[in-house]
């Protein structure tokens, strides 16, 4: 077991897996009658094995596959991974770039989830998922709104919920042909059998992804970001520039009556013969 997982599992914001408890019973010859009934002993003795039953002193042992069978996982199995944290909160994988550029070669492994960063977020902002990620954005492609090394968090879709999805939403898009995307999608599955990825930046081309080339598809729920500034900086900063020189001219224009204003004051004085 990781150290993470472990600390995890104290704090609340993982829960004890089947696998975790068979690992645990085989390392350590502990009983898994006695995790799961209470029957005693403990620890097993020595020169006994899990799955032998005519030894009278752990006579009610039983092969803990034949309670919990192994999980058996495919190209398009779900992942069971945290959910919730002690304030029944969802709970997300945190996703970045190290993570993304190896997500397709783990993600259908219970320990690749064991290993990331949970992130757990308020079900009144994201629902109640029952899987869910936080990906970091890497590159331009959905900007302006979305910038390079913002997060957005998504949740999974069931693939009986493809068809249906919405033109121009945005999701996390997984294929086996891209990798790991952030785009919109236009769907054409129920008539083409294909998505079509579109970028907010316009100097990213549009592409098609074929339906069987999708692994997943994780609908958008909520962006967060750390970047405050403007979302059209070129704008902002022509109308920053007209209002500096606006002042400018203010200011000129009062040094330009004060100095109008002293020398007529200097005219009217009378003059001394």
């Amino acid at each position: 077991m990781q150290p993470q997982s472990f600390n995890d599992i104290k704090t609340g914001r993982r829960y004890v897996t089947i696998e975790m408890v068979h690992d645990t019973c085989n390392t350590y010859s502990i009983n898994p009658n006695f995790i799961l009934f209470g029957h005693r002993p403990v620890i097993l003795p020595e020169n006994v094995e899990l799955d032998v039953e005519e030894n009278v002193e752990v006579n009610r042992v039983v092969k803990i596959n034949h309670v919990y069978p192994p999980l058996q996982t495919q190209v398009h199995t779900e992942i069971l991974v945290a959910t919730q944290d002690t304030s029944d909160n969802p709970t997300f994988s945190l996703i970045n770039y190290k993570a993304a550029a190896n997500y397709l070669t783990g993600y259908q492994s219970q320990e690749f989830y064991q290993k990331l960063a949970p992130v757990s977020l308020p079900r009144q902002l994201v629902g109640n998922p029952k899987q869910g990620i936080v990906l970091q954005i890497e590159g331009d492609s959905m900007a302006p709104k979305f910038q390079h090394g913002d997060y957005v968090a998504a949740v999974l879709l069931d693939r009986s919920e493809w068809p249906s999805i919405r033109d121009l939403d945005c999701y996390v898009v997984v294929s086996a042909t891209h990798g790991v995307q952030f785009k919109r999608i236009k769907n054409r599955i129920p008539k083409y059998g294909f998505i079509r990825c579109r970028s907010d930046n316009r100097r990213h081309q549009s592409y098609n992804i074929e339906e069987e080339n999708l692994l997943q598809l994780f609908r958008f729920v909520l962006h967060i970001s750390p970047d405050a500034s403007n979302p059209d900086d070129t704008l902002y900063n022509k109308v920053e520039s007209i209002e500096e020189r606006v002042e400018d001219q203010r200011d000129m224009y009062e040094q330009l009556m004060a100095q109008m204003q002293q020398m007529q004051k200097q005219l009217q004085q009378p003059t001394t013969h």
